[in-house]
């Protein structure tokens, strides 16, 4: 035993007392029980030569000490959860201070308290939405998309059917072949604004080259 044990082993037999009378079970009684409790699990773990507090030559040890300091009648429930309450009695005390009263009265045994203020250390954190920037494919360029009217898809589709080749560089020149067949191909593809621009550059280009 160490100093103060026996102080703390009187003030929690007292708390036991005021709990089997029937008397309002109070927080503070729950957590001289488990302070006088934790002792008792310190004794029993030396006299059973145990490391952890476990194992049947433990439990002998326990039941012997409870019932020799008047805490045999305690169930192993509320052991284990009054011991729970006296190790994080001052975080539990804050979590029960904010508590409304109405809200308060409802935690009194030692498991509903326990299980009250774990519940509240996990209630989720807000989600934060990280929105990634995807890193733009190779083969996608600035600018406005080009839409391709459906004759163009099936002139190329058609090509790459014919080919029988599962080279995808070959299927990919054959259905670019088929599709833009030529410059007038091409100037379809472009939006109106540029349309009559290109369509100019053709036709001067065409007047330039000299007849076959």
């Amino acid at each position: 035993m160490m100093v103060g044990d026996n102080d703390i082993i009187a003030q929690g037999r007292e708390a036991m007392a005021r709990i089997r009378q029937g008397e309002q079970m109070s927080f503070q009684d729950w957590c001289a029980v488990g302070c006088a409790c934790r002792i008792g699990r310190r004794e029993a773990m030396i006299r059973a030569k145990v490391n952890e507090p476990r194992g049947p030559n433990y439990s002998l040890q326990m039941n012997g000490w409870l019932s020799d300091h008047g805490l045999g009648d305690i169930s192993r429930m509320d052991q284990f959860y009054a011991m729970q309450m006296a190790e994080h009695a001052e975080a539990i005390a804050g979590w029960r201070d904010a508590l409304p009263e109405n809200k308060r009265r409802r935690f009194t045994t030692p498991h509903g308290i326990i299980n009250g203020w774990q519940r509240s250390l996990q209630l989720p954190s807000p989600k934060v939405r990280n929105i990634v920037q995807k890193p733009r494919p190779a083969w996608k360029a600035k600018g406005a998309p080009i839409g391709f009217p459906g004759d163009m898809i099936q002139r190329a589709a058609l090509a790459m059917r014919e080919s029988w080749c599962n080279d995808v560089v070959v299927l990919a020149r054959l259905a670019l072949q088929a599709a833009v067949r030529s410059e007038h191909d091409l100037i379809e593809l472009l939006p109106t604004k540029h349309w009559r621009a290109t369509t100019d550059v053709v036709q001067q280009r065409q007047a330039l080259t000299p007849a076959v």
